[in-house]
């Protein structure tokens, strides 16, 4: 996929990742995907770059 559309696809399969919210539960990947490790704010999935 990122040959052609240049978007990276990861297979949700359950699985925690070692990161946790602001309760201190664990994310899944598509949560962890949701928010910057640098301050936990949320973002967006898909961000458009200009080439």
């Amino acid at each position: 996929m990122w040959h052609a559309y240049r978007v990276e696809l990861y297979p949700h399969y359950n699985q925690f990742t070692g990161i946790t919210d602001d309760q201190g539960h664990p994310l899944t990947f598509p949560a962890a995907f949701r928010k910057r490790r640098r301050d936990d704010e949320p973002k967006g999935i898909v961000k458009v770059v200009p080439e």
